[in-house]
Formats: structure tokens, C-alpha cells, sequence
């Protein structure tokens, strides 16, 4: 198991026990006391909105593998898309309407961590 299998899994024990009124991480960050965010608070976060959106996106219907059917070219297609929004929105002078470039790299770190999975899991034979 690589260590990202460990940190996800440490990831998911402590949002466990978490209490259900306890407010979000993403909703402290914005109070104006704040700390410096960190990489690994960024990921807590992108954890639990994976979580969140694999609820809407799946409703008890669809596997996560329904949506990447073709594999590593499904993974390595999402990953082209939120790479070209980046640049997009770096090299471009426009603004952005609905994705800040804060959100695409969170949506390609977790795009990234699913095609890890999926790697892991095709090497263990699962």
C-alpha cells in the first residue's frame, strides 16, 4: 500500500469522528483569524468535497468506474481537462465566472488521487 492508501485512510478516520454540526474546514478558512492554509488542510478539504460530490454525482446509482469506463485514458482525459482550465485561467486575462483557479487545482488533486486508487487497485487485482 503506497502512502497515499495509509493518508487517505487517516484522512477518512478522522472525519469520523467529526460531529455532524460541526462547521467545515472550508468555512473556518474563511474567518479572519485565520492561520496560514496549509497543503494538507487543502486536501482534508478536497477530501470531504469528493465525498460530498461522489453523493450527487453517483445517488446510489452509478460506480465511480462508470464514469472513467475507458480507464486510464478516462482518468488521464479528466486530469488534460482541469489542466487546460488551469492554464486557461492563468495565461488568460479574462475572469472566470464560475471555477476559480483555487477550485480547478483542488478538482485536479482529486482527479489525480482517483487515478491513483484506480492504479492501486488494478495492481492489487481489486
Amino acid at each position: 500500500m503506497t502512502d497515499y492508501g495509509r493518508i487517505m485512510r487517516e484522512i477518512e478516520a478522522e472525519q469520523m469522528l467529526k460531529t455532524a454540526n460541526a462547521a467545515s474546514p472550508i468555512n473556518k478558512r474563511k474567518e479572519a483569524d485565520m492561520a496560514k492554509v496549509t497543503a494538507v488542510q487543502i486536501l482534508h478539504e478536497a477530501a470531504e468535497l469528493k465525498e460530498r460530490k461522489s453523493k450527487d454525482y453517483q445517488g446510489g446509482t452509478w460506480t465511480e468506474e462508470d464514469y472513467f469506463p475507458f480507464g486510464d485514458t478516462s482518468y488521464i482525459h479528466m486530469i488534460h481537462t482541469k489542466y487546460l482550465r488551469m492554464r486557461n485561467i492563468c495565461e488568460g486575462d479574462q475572469d472566470t465566472n464560475f471555477e476559480a483557479l483555487e477550485d480547478t487545482l483542488v478538482d485536479m488533486a482529486v482527479y489525480c488521487a482517483m487515478f491513483a486508487a484506480y492504479l492501486e487497485n488494478k495492481k492489487n487485482g481489486i
